[in-house]
Formats: structure tokens, sequence, C-alpha cells
């Protein structure tokens, strides 16, 4: 008879040994794979936190940006004819408001580390509301250049004998040499 062979205290211990291996191969069966994919679904819960809050900064980021070229003038210009483009939206509402373009300076450029500078400096005359008038409308419908200088002075015409009103404006915009 086989239930003689064994004492009490080898039966005890046969039966943890059993009880331990059916844990074991119940953990590889069933309970491993289940805490793999928990640890898997915490892992992509992060990472899709993580995601959210980067498409969170590339939004900040971008505004930032259009706030800044709003600031700043457009980054992303023809150097050879923003002089052109600036002189065309003065002409176009120069004609509107009985002003004339007396002086137009060559561009200036200024170049530091990696950025340049370059301003552009234009002298009109009228009178001070049609003057008022048309740098108002610039500073708020001219992107390309932003505004950065308004001098108002008067000089003394000799042959009309009357003194005459001037605006000397200075446009600058800001560009990343590479």
């Amino acid at each position: 008879m086989m239930k003689d062979r064994f004492t009490y205290h080898q039966k005890k211990i046969g039966v943890f040994v059993l009880f331990v291996f059916v844990l074991m191969l119940g953990y590889k069966k069933m309970f491993k794979n289940t805490i793999n994919e928990v640890g898997r679904y915490f892992k992509n819960t992060a990472i899709k936190k993580n995601e959210k809050g980067i498409r969170q900064s590339i939004l900040n980021i971008q505004k930032e940006i259009y706030h800044l070229d709003d600031y700043l003038g457009e980054g992303d210009f023809q150097e050879h004819l923003i002089q052109q483009e600036i002189l065309e939206v003065i002409t176009s509402k120069a004609n509107k408001n009985e002003i004339i373009v007396t002086d137009i300076k060559p561009t200036h450029r200024y170049l530091e580390n990696n950025y340049s500078i370059i301003s552009n400096t234009f002298t009109l005359r009228g009178s001070y509301n049609s003057l008022v008038n048309i740098i108002n409308q610039i500073e708020r419908n001219f992107r390309k250049s932003k505004l950065n200088n308004v001098r108002f002075y008067k000089k003394k015409n000799f042959k009309l004998r009357r003194e005459e009103l001037f605006v000397e404006l200075v446009f600058q915009n800001f560009k990343h040499s590479s």
C-alpha cells in the first residue's frame, strides 16, 4: 500500500510543493500575461499624456511665433523687395490722404550674430491729420514690415512762405541669417 509508504509530514511537504508548482504554473499561464498587459497599459497612457503635453507645447510655440511675427514683421521676406513693397503701400494710401513722399533713404542693414535688421526710412509731407491717418492705416494693415519709429518735424518753405509738416517713418524687419 502506497498510502502507508509516506509519513504525514512527507505528505504535507508534497502537498505544499504541489501547491507551489500549481501556483507557478497558474502564474505563467494566466497572471503573467495580465500583469504584462497592465504594465503596457500604464506605459501607453503615460506616453499618451506626454503626447498631449507635446501637442499643447507645439500649439503654444506656434501662437508665440505668430505674436512675434505680428510684433516684429514677417520673418520670411525678400530683402531686395521689401522697400518696394513698403513704398507701394505708402503711395497707395498717400494718394487718398493728399500726402507726398519727399525722401526715400537707402536700405540700412545691421548684422549681429545670426540676425540681421533691415531698416527702410521714408519721409512724407502733408497735414497733421492726413499724416496721422496714414500712420494708423500702415500700423494696422501692413504686416510685412513693422513701423519702428515716427518723427514729426516742421520745415520752413521760403518759396511758399509757410511752414510744412513732415514725418519720417522708419520700418524694420528682422531676419535670421544662417
